[in-house]
């Protein structure tokens, strides 16, 4: 992931063979900056033989639209720790506590309203 500019909100997250994505759950890009990018565009340059993999897209407003009332009451006005999520088992596997460190350091983490 990387920003051409460091001013603007834009993310770029460029995948190759030795790059591969390691998404694989449901995740809102970039989340745990502190000025997360408010969307993303997914722009494939090369497609896989059968047509593409499994990239999914929500609506996070629909969603809670969809919740009854009262959770959605309750949801109001609390707080969610963003971080690197299941990243972090990936630095683990490549150097235990000090990996997930690292990881931290480079990825931080930010607190942003649930609704």
């Amino acid at each position: 992931t990387f920003s051409p500019d460091p001013s603007s909100p834009l993310a770029v997250v460029a995948h190759d063979a030795e790059n591969p994505p390691d998404g694989a759950e449901w995740h809102t890009d970039c989340s745990w900056s502190e000025s997360p990018p408010f969307a993303s565009v997914l722009w494939p340059r090369v497609l896989a033989g059968n047509g593409g993999g499994d990239t999914l897209w929500m609506s996070t407003s629909a969603a809670f639209e969809t919740l009854p009332p009262g959770m959605q009451a309750d949801l109001r006005g609390l707080d969610a720790v963003h971080d690197m999520g299941s990243f972090r088992n990936a630095y683990a596997a490549k150097g235990g506590a000090r990996g997930i460190a690292e990881g931290h350091s480079a990825f931080g983490s930010a607190i942003h309203p649930i609704v």
